[in-house]
């Protein structure tokens, strides 16, 4: 089996899409170009895997530099820079990975956070009800990972004043999703349907989730809608909060055991050039804010240009990936993820280029080549993990059980052997099929059948049998 690795920064062409099956790919950890330094830092000390570190830098990026800029397309059509990391294409254990590491539990309010969003919708707040929809600013501001002890009401403190805002917690969706002061708790469709047109056409990577499935327990985003003449009071970033905001989401490291393993606590002065990133992200927050001579015009999102030689190099680049996108080529597996090729490559390269340079008016080659090869990575790390989905769909049930219960057992203890399941615990934490009593149940007499598993109905416990493991386990 062929290791394919995405291309190093300034190679305009990329991947072999014909040397498939893949090995997991090294993260191109150099096309992170001006962040690729604390990257490398971050990893080193938190011990943890580069792709890891990376994915929440960008997202940190991503929320500081979306209320500024769009970026042009090929096409000349513009996309503004939320959503741009294609990071659903992670697994999911690296998905609770990252959760756990970095970012602690997320979680947008505490809950007398989300009581104070409740009331505010009785009393007298500012209202963009008698405002027509030309004098309403709606800014898309969020995709970013919180600590549990941090308040985004600390970074933006007028914001529960605004009852149009969206907030939600991605812990579970359905539990918290606010909207002009009203709680959606079991409306779960109205809910999904919202985040599909708030979004309207900027699909992410969609293999087989919705909006709302993608965004639920992986990361917390919140949408601002207010009235221009209420902008520069929304905007007003407290400097020191969202310098802390920005080391606790970087270096956030719960008390969690992986593997065999603890997780290193790190202060941020520990850091080389976290300091840096702090400054460039806080200058970057409060260009958001309007002028003073013009505090009712609102931010204003100027357009990151493509110059005529990086658009035809990006042109060149989606006939590379449509010639490998019919029937038996490398993106009919992924096509949700190739049919927004273009605007997944011309975001990450609009983070970039924003950190590196504030008043940037246009994408340079060097950034969009390192963003082509980000997009690269991305589409192996999305093509292996939709195969590997793919083969587990051809798998019986109570296969697909005992390899969660085996891989699961290895990652808590370092080995197959380990101490028995709680149904409670496995019902909890196991697959979406698998999340009904009987049905599990079911499953679990077939295992304890086979001789895979020995089951405890009076303590409700599950033990694998190592030795009777099939091979293929």
């Amino acid at each position: 089996m062929t290791s394919i690795e995405a291309p190093e920064p300034n190679t305009p062409s990329i991947f072999n899409f014909t040397s498939y099956p893949y090995d997991a790919p090294e993260y191109p950890v150099n096309a992170l170009g001006p962040v690729s330094g604390l990257a490398r830092s971050l990893a080193e000390a938190l011990q943890v895997p580069l792709a890891l570190v990376a994915q929440n830098i960008l997202g940190l990026l991503s929320f500081a530099t979306q209320g500024l800029a769009n970026v042009q397309t090929p096409l000349t059509a513009s996309s503004p820079l939320s959503l741009c990391l294609v990071t659903t294409v992670e697994s999911q254990p690296r998905k609770r990975l990252l959760q756990s590491i970095l970012s602690s539990e997320l979680i947008l309010y505490q809950k007398d956070l989300q009581n104070i969003q409740m009331r505010t919708a009785k009393e007298e707040t500012p209202s963009t009800s008698t405002k027509s929809n030309n004098d309403t600013h709606k800014s898309v501001l969020g995709c970013i990972f919180l600590p549990r002890e941090q308040q985004i009401s600390s970074i933006f403190p007028n914001i529960r004043y605004y009852p149009s805002t969206i907030l939600f917690n991605s812990d579970n969706l359905s539990q918290f999703i606010a909207k002009g002061g009203q709680k959606y708790t079991s409306s779960q469709s109205s809910a999904t349907q919202h985040l599909d047109d708030l979004w309207s056409g900027e699909d992410i990577v969609q293999i087989t989730k919705s909006t709302t499935e993608i965004i639920s327990n992986y990361r917390c985003t919140f949408n601002l809608s207010a009235s221009e003449d209420q902008v520069v009071e929304l905007f007003n970033i407290e400097y020191h909060a969202t310098h802390a905001l920005l080391s606790k989401a970087l270096i956030a490291a719960p008390e969690k055991i992986i593997g065999q393993r603890s997780i290193k606590e790190l202060k941020p002065n520990e850091i080389a050039g976290l300091n840096d990133f702090h400054s460039r992200c806080i200058e970057l927050l409060l260009q958001i804010i309007p002028s003073s001579e013009q505090p009712s015009a609102g931010p204003s999102l100027r357009l990151l240009k493509l110059q005529r030689p990086e658009r035809g190099t990006l042109i060149d680049f989606m006939k590379e990936i449509e010639a490998h996108s019919g029937p038996e080529g490398f993106f009919s597996k992924i096509q949700a993820f190739s049919e927004n090729a273009a605007e997944h490559v011309c975001r990450l390269a609009g983070v970039l280029q924003l950190y590196d340079n504030p008043l940037a008016e246009t994408i340079s080659g060097e950034m969009l080549n390192n963003a082509m090869a980000l997009f690269s990575f991305y589409a192996i790390e999305a093509y292996r993990i939709q195969d590997l989905r793919d083969k587990e769909r051809q798998l019986p049930e109570e296969l697909v059980l005992l390899k969660w219960l085996l891989e699961k057992s290895k990652k808590m203890n370092g080995s197959a052997i380990s101490e028995p399941f709680r149904v409670r615990y496995v019902r909890q934490n196991t697959k979406p099929q698998f999340r009904n009593i009987e049905k599990l149940l079911e499953i679990i007499k077939i295992l304890e059948a086979k001789h895979y598993v020995d089951y405890d109905a009076d303590k409700k416990l599950i033990s694998l049998r190592v030795s009777e493991l099939p091979k293929e386990m």
